[in-house]
């Protein structure tokens, strides 16, 4: 959806076109093509502005007016994620090819290319001027970058299977570098708050499913991660580094006092 709610895109991996509809009439607006090969990310700008990753390894860029679009090589694999930078100066691309690249929009110019991970990288994210960059992927891994040396910052431990997807935000004009959210295949997602070059803070929410619900518990602060060149460490807000603090929500307070209630009652017939 565009950032004033007045758009939205989609795309199919099979047939490599991009529609844009009225979000509150839900009337057509423009198809453009894409990628033949298939569509397989795809994000607005602040201002307008498209990109779409595609299975080729390619992306495609179009200006708020969606005319033709531009093409951008720089991997050599499937392109599985792209974003822009929240002043639209740069977008970076995440692919299988295990790197990301970081893009200026307007020359549509290559300006570094992150790499690191050992696995294919399919999530990605920019700070609000392209500064600082994320990466994720099936390493389970979430990278810290700085833009535009390429250089990597951190490297942090935050999931037990791939990041699958990685947004950088700044809730109700939060100062510094805001806030990344992270979400992994392991059903959790990691928010953490950015300062410079660290990751100040975290929490964590876990999500549970069963037959007949789906519910989120949002545990305590903990921080897991290295330096650039260091081994992963962990710490915890936990008293003594004993464990997490679990916040269980009212779903779970009241199947604990029907288990009191029942274990009660079961007592007094044994009475």
């Amino acid at each position: 959806m565009s950032a004033d709610g007045k758009q939205v895109a989609c795309a199919s991996q099979y047939e490599g076109t991009v529609r844009v509809f009225d979000a509150h009439t839900g009337e057509a607006i423009t198809r453009v093509s894409g990628d033949r090969e298939g569509i397989t990310s795809l994000s607005f700008s602040s201002q307008g502005h498209l990109i779409a990753g595609s299975k080729s390894g390619t992306a495609m860029l179009w200006d708020p007016s969606l005319a033709a679009g531009k093409r951008i090589r720089g991997h050599t694999s499937e392109v599985k994620d792209a974003k822009f930078s929240l002043d639209c100066a740069f977008a970076v691309t995440a692919s299988k090819d295990k790197t990301a690249v970081v893009w200026n929009v307007l020359t549509r110019k290559q300006v570094c290319r992150l790499a690191g991970h050992t696995e294919s990288v399919i999530a990605c994210a920019l700070s609000r001027d392209g500064r600082l960059a994320v990466t994720g992927g099936w390493d389970a891994l979430i990278f810290l970058w700085s833009v535009p040396e390429g250089k990597h910052l951190r490297t942090w431990q935050a999931h037990q299977s791939n990041v699958q997807y990685l947004f950088w935000t700044y809730p109700n004009g939060e100062g510094g570098d805001g806030s990344v959210f992270s979400c992994s295949q392991d059903r959790s997602m990691q928010r953490w708050g950015v300062e410079e070059t660290k990751f100040t803070s975290s929490e964590r929410y876990e999500g549970k499913s069963g037959r007949n619900e789906v519910r989120g518990e949002a545990v305590g602060s903990t921080l897991e991660g290295s330096d650039g060149d260091g081994d992963a460490h962990s710490a915890s807000s936990s008293p003594a580094g004993k464990g997490k603090a679990r916040r269980v929500g009212k779903g779970g307070k009241r199947r604990r006092r029907r288990r009191q209630a029942s274990s009660s009652s079961g007592s007094e017939d044994d009475g």
